[in-house]
């Protein structure tokens, strides 16, 4: 009895290791083009798949057959194999459009399997293909989403959590791994915001990163007297003040080089291009007069996010905004703090957003009072 106990419990050890969530850097394309890494990190149950000839679980088999057997299908482009493999015409059509892209780019049929995740009744397995240029094999990382059906799996297509998981987790695949972020320092809040709860396979995918609270600080009034004791806020702040002194006195040219980096200059520019004279006088007397309250900032650096409103709680519609504040992104370019609106580098927080994939109002507005 007590060998059969310990085997059970060296069984749930197993068990609980393999279950243990995992961590992943989170990868932005910056200004230049480059992938660098952010505070953003993705955590959730992934399962490596390094050599699926050794595999025991029969779901988990089954699950990269199926993969093994679209990735066939694709390859020779046999549609009638696809729509076997298929959950409906949504995902043949999806094939139809690829199989002609497939053939002529991947020419390949070497497939490295890497890792899946388990959601509910659905799985995501994570592999990657290659493409051949100039004579070299180049991995690209690729995914099947599948779901169960009478006893077996199908391809379906991911809804918009699932796709943002599938992004968030392909583009972060060669990261090294760890464990935890490291704790908050005081002013800071560390969020772990839910991107998918999924009480059926108790795998819930967390959108984890630092926030710094601030109290409303009135831009206008905000000196060393009022001074915010995190150094970051008091850098974006200080930002933020400058701008607004600068932007009564600069040409746009002038004050687009001083504030905003060197692709969000074009940005900004043109779009000031384009307003009317009397609209153009009044967007700049709305930011002179109101100035800026900010409410938070996020540290997910290189990159942070100023969470703001302008006098009388006012959002300006024309840049990006939550249901409560506006928001913009500051990076630092030749060691200097600019502000950034080039959409390459933004892409994924503004969908998490628009999409309602999280909310971050409701993470902001606590977070806002805590110590």
């Amino acid at each position: 009895m007590k060998k059969l106990l310990a085997c059970f419990v060296f069984f749930m050890a197993g068990l609980a290791c393999c279950q243990e969530m995992k961590s992943f850097n989170i990868n932005m394309t910056n200004e230049n083009r480059q992938v660098v890494k952010t505070g953003f990190v993705l955590s959730c149950k992934i399962e490596a798949i390094s050599k699926p000839d050794e595999i025991n679980d029969p779901l988990t088999k089954k699950a990269v057959k199926t993969t093994c057997d679209i990735i066939d299908a694709i390859h020779k482009g046999d549609k009638k194999r696809l729509a076997e493999l298929s959950y409906s015409q949504k995902e043949i059509d999806f094939y139809d459009k690829l199989l002609q892209f497939q053939k002529i780019t991947y020419t390949s049929d070497t497939v490295e399997f890497t890792s899946q995740i388990k959601l509910a009744d659905k799985r995501l397995v994570f592999y990657k293909t290659f493409m051949e240029m100039n004579n070299m094999k180049i991995p690209v990382n690729q995914f099947t989403m599948l779901c169960e059906k009478d006893n077996d799996f199908v391809f379906v297509m991911p809804d918009e959590r699932e796709s943002m998981i599938v992004m968030l987790v392909s583009g972060s695949l060669d990261n090294p791994l760890f464990e935890d972020k490291s704790a908050p320092k005081k002013g800071e809040v560390l969020h772990k915001m839910s991107l998918c709860k999924d009480e059926a396979s108790g795998n819930d995918c967390f959108l984890q990163f630092t926030g710094i609270p601030v109290t409303g600080i009135d831009v206008n009034t905000y000196d060393d007297q009022h001074k915010h004791a995190n150094a970051t806020a008091h850098e974006i702040i200080s930002l933020f003040k400058s701008s607004l002194n600068d932007i009564k006195t600069k040409s746009t040219e002038e004050y687009a080089n001083l504030y905003y980096t060197k692709q969000s200059q074009k940005t900004f520019t043109t779009s000031l291009a384009r307003m009317q004279k009397e609209g153009l006088e009044t967007y700049l007397a709305r930011i002179t007069n109101g100035g800026y309250i900010i409410h938070y900032i996020i540290d997910a650096a290189p990159y942070y996010i100023v969470f703001y409103t302008q006098k009388e709680n006012q959002l300006e519609f024309s840049e990006k905004k939550t249901k409560k504040y506006n928001y913009i992104f500051c990076i630092r370019e030749n060691q200097k703090l600019k502000f950034t609106n080039y959409l390459k580098s933004n892409t994924f927080f503004d969908t998490l957003i628009k999409k309602n994939i999280i909310d971050i109002d409701k993470a902001i507005d606590p977070a806002k009072t805590a110590k």
